[in-house]
């Protein structure tokens, strides 16, 4: 997963220290992101990103839970007698560096976003397909463009037209 050079030397891990009742584990928390870190782990707890605007500390947490997620499918793997590919040290800061720039993160995370309303929208275009629609205008105007084109009927009737 190539955004996982995001957080290339860029990340710490903080172990666990209970239950925070003070401003202790705050501060402890705060040290080890320190200025240049994007990520913390926090051992037994979850993630922890920061950005410069809420889109991009966003997308590098959705990026972190991922990056997470394939390691420790490699893991597995590995386990298992498959060779882990490990990203060579000059390639890994070159894609960090690459990939630093803030505007970078906001356009990525608004691409997922962007992304996850066509797939929410594809599935209540599904469900109005096989169901009376619940909204009487979802039949009428654009609840039909969509419809038409997620089944693919745009192309058929750009083919007719040539």
């Amino acid at each position: 997963m190539i955004e996982s050079c995001i957080f290339y030397n860029q990340h710490a891990v903080v172990a666990f220290g209970g239950i925070v009742l003070g401003s202790e584990e705050g501060k402890r928390i705060a040290t080890a992101l320190g200025s240049k870190n994007k990520a913390v782990i926090l051992e037994n707890h979850g993630l922890l990103t920061v950005g410069e605007t809420v889109d991009e500390a966003a997308y590098r947490h959705i990026i972190m839970e991922r990056t997470c997620q394939a390691q420790l499918l490699a893991e597995q793997a590995a386990a298992n007698g498959i060779k882990k590919k490990i990203i060579c040290d000059e390639d890994a800061q070159y894609t960090a560096d690459a990939l630093s720039e803030p505007v970078i993160s906001i356009c990525c995370f608004l691409i997922n976003v962007f992304r996850k309303v066509c797939i929410s929208i594809s599935k209540l275009s599904t469900i109005c397909l096989w169901r009376r629609p619940l909204v009487p205008s979802w039949s009428e105007g654009i609840g039909n463009g969509w419809r038409s084109y997620l089944l693919g009927e745009a192309r058929r009737d750009s083919k007719r037209s040539m």
